[in-house]
């Protein structure tokens, strides 16, 4: 077993920091990431992940397919797509404890917003009810620009 808890130094960027920002809306999170030589991004052939190593040969984290392709070297200053900010983790809690109350979790394939179809709406009946699935277990739907209530033709304002 590896015990070596130290960061591989790079011989041009040190410790190599790095900031992180929001996976779903860009802003910045509280994440410092050192990458040392970690800084190559990589793409899997296979499901199209992104994946940060060295240089080298790796196997993909999320599939397994030995098929990473290199892309390049991350920008000094780049940031990397990591976690949720706290405005982000805030709705997504809100989101879990209304679906966990009879909501229904939606998101729209065309547009890719998404959202929770609150308790007691018939069409949140409706899909629990279709799917055999009810509270707290989650459920989703997905919608296209056909039905969407945020691309779709008839646009629902946000309360």
């Amino acid at each position: 077993m590896n015990t070596d808890t130290s960061i591989p130094l790079s011989p041009d960027r040190g410790v190599n920091p790095c900031m992180t920002t929001c996976t779903r809306c860009g802003e910045d999170t509280p994440t410092l990431l050192l990458l040392g030589t970690s800084d190559h991004l990589y793409e899997c052939t296979a499901c199209k992940q992104n994946v940060l190593g060295t240089k080298g040969k790796w196997k993909c984290p999320s599939c397994g397919a030995d098929a990473l392709t290199y892309k390049r070297r991350l920008d000094e200053q780049e940031c990397i797509p990591a976690g949720l900010c706290e405005k982000c983790e805030t709705e997504d809690r809100e989101m879990k404890e209304a679906v966990a109350q009879g909501g229904v979790f939606w998101r729209c394939a065309d547009c890719n917003s998404g959202g929770v179809i609150k308790a007691g709406v018939p069409l949140a009946e409706a899909v629990r009810e279709q799917y055999g699935i009810g509270a707290p277990d989650p459920v989703g739907v997905e919608f296209t620009k056909n039905d969407c209530p945020v691309c779709g033709p008839n646009p629902v304002e946000k309360e």
